[in-house]
């Protein structure tokens, strides 16, 4: 009977980390977040940069789980359950079993913000591809813009 309520309270333990999860998401959406919002305007004509926003707002949501864990587990089992748990998450989302089991959760959450920080860096080139594509392209107009003047001037000049 103690196993059964425990096994129970472990699983309630494990709903509520996926349920503040899910709070999070709702919230984030509805509190217009800056990091969900200005990508999608940021980056609607560049695909590439898009789906790297939102591959990084995901990485940092699951991550999320990770930091909150450690509220509502009070116990190895709850510990296992909710490896266990993210495991499947992770292998849902990345389309392939998994054959090792995760290390512990900061491992694992470490690894996760490396891999949302790489993100960033990818996203922050694009950004700096684009200025750099628009001073190019406004140099280009300047030097357009000076070289009509001075073939005016010297047509001027002419008559």
């Amino acid at each position: 009977m103690i196993n059964i309520h425990n096994e129970k309270n472990e699983l309630i333990d494990i709903l509520k980390i996926l349920k503040e999860g899910r709070k999070k998401l709702l919230e984030d959406f509805l509190n217009r977040d800056p990091l969900i919002f200005i990508p999608i305007f940021k980056y609607e004509n560049s695909p590439t940069a898009m789906n790297i926003a939102i591959e990084n707002y995901f990485i940092s949501w699951i991550n999320y789980h990770f930091h909150i864990w450690k509220k509502y587990i009070n116990s190895k089992t709850s510990k296992e359950i909710f490896l266990k748990t993210m495991d499947a998450f992770f292998c849902k989302y990345f389309g392939e079993a998994k054959k090792n089991k995760f290390p512990n959760p900061e491992f694992i959450s470490d690894l996760i913000e490396k891999k949302r920080r790489l993100l960033q860096k990818l996203l922050d080139a694009e950004d700096k591809d684009t200025f750099n594509f628009n001073t190019l392209i406004m140099e280009y107009e300047k030097d357009k813009a000076l070289f009509q003047r001075q073939i005016s001037k010297l047509k001027k000049e002419r008559m």
